[in-house]
């Protein structure tokens, strides 16, 4: 929505906007819902912080309740817009009592209205780790997760991982207990064509394999490694990015769980990675190659039988300190 007046002209409006928000006239409620809808999609600087002194998150909140579908999404859409702002921004959107209703949306009929909750939760989830745990302890990820149906829409697909993998993510990581659900969920999800589906469900599963040796055998019992493996030769870069960390977190593991990575043939791919134009690629393709050394006997020796090291000496010449770094260790 085009918003023909300067944000100060727009501010001068929200006392009138107000007061139509809360008459009760859904036609009213509906247009002022739009005109608040349309300033906060503002790519350059949207008045959050106007909105939120003027006390119209409340309202926006207590609206999520009505019967009228299209006042419904309307206040989604604006709450959502307000989550994505700064952290207190986010953290007020929790502080007014949206979450709880955002997660009952997640069961809407209403697929858009379901979409648009499920973004909200999402831009929470993924602002800061006092939110992510305050989504986490509220039920949200079991409610996003039965929106992952085969039938669902590719929007609603996209949005539910990007939302899922939010709530994976940050250090200190989340607890395992809470995030592990969602390991066959993404499982699941990772035989997809869509690639910016399978870019979010490749960093879910990273995230949350991210750690100890607990945390890399729970998605080993899901048949994951073999799909990222596939993954390190895709080509898109992104794609390829977010497979080598879900790998190489792998091969951070214990010996057994490096054996995963090498019995699908990820030596192969990863030296091709070696020769990315990309730096951070080229980094942790070393930093795997280091986990590959510190391994048994047996998997070193793989790397003396793929000839890696000559190449390794050949890129220690042409890097940055970084990537130096890993190759020496």
């Amino acid at each position: 929505i085009h918003i023909d007046a300067t944000d100060d002209d727009a501010i001068r409006q929200f006392p009138q906007m107000r007061v139509a928000l809360v008459s009760g006239d859904h036609s009213q409620a509906f247009q002022a819902l739009r005109f608040f809808r349309g300033l906060l999609s503002k790519q350059d600087n949207p008045p959050v912080g106007a909105v939120l002194k003027a006390g119209l998150l409340p309202i926006f909140v207590n609206l999520l309740s009505s019967a009228d579908e299209k006042l419904v999404f309307e206040a989604l859409w604006s709450i959502t817009n307000i989550a994505s702002g700064t952290t207190e921004q986010a953290k007020a959107v929790a502080q007014a009592g949206a979450l709880p209703l955002l997660v009952r949306l997640c069961g809407s009929s209403n697929v858009d209205i379901r979409e648009q909750a499920i973004w909200a939760i999402g831009n929470l989830a993924g602002d800061c780790v006092e939110l992510r745990d305050f989504v986490l302890a509220s039920g949200a990820l079991e409610a996003i997760s039965s929106s992952c149906t085969p039938d669902a829409p590719i929007s609603l697909l996209r949005t539910s991982a990007w939302s899922l993998s939010n709530a994976c993510r940050g250090k200190p990581l989340p607890d395992f207990s809470s995030v592990s659900p969602l390991i066959p969920v993404f499982a699941r999800l990772l035989k997809t064509e869509d690639t910016q589906l399978l870019e979010d469900v490749l960093w879910g599963l990273s995230f949350i394999c991210d750690g100890p040796d607990e945390r890399i055998q729970g998605i080993l019992k899901h048949d994951v490694v073999k799909y990222a493996v596939q993954m390190l030769s895709h080509p898109q870069l992104k794609i390829k990015a977010a497979a080598l960390r879900l790998v190489g977190n792998v091969a951070s593991g214990n010996d057994y769980q490096t054996q995963e990575i090498l019995h699908h043939g990820a030596l192969d791919a990863i030296i091709l990675l070696l020769n990315s134009p990309r730096a951070s690629m080229r980094k942790e393709a070393c930093w795997l190659l280091s986990n590959v050394a510190a391994g048994t006997p047996e998997q070193k020796l793989l790397l003396f039988q793929k000839n890696i090291f000559p190449r390794l000496l050949v890129l220690y010449k042409q890097s940055s300190f970084t990537i130096r770094k890993e190759i020496i260790w």
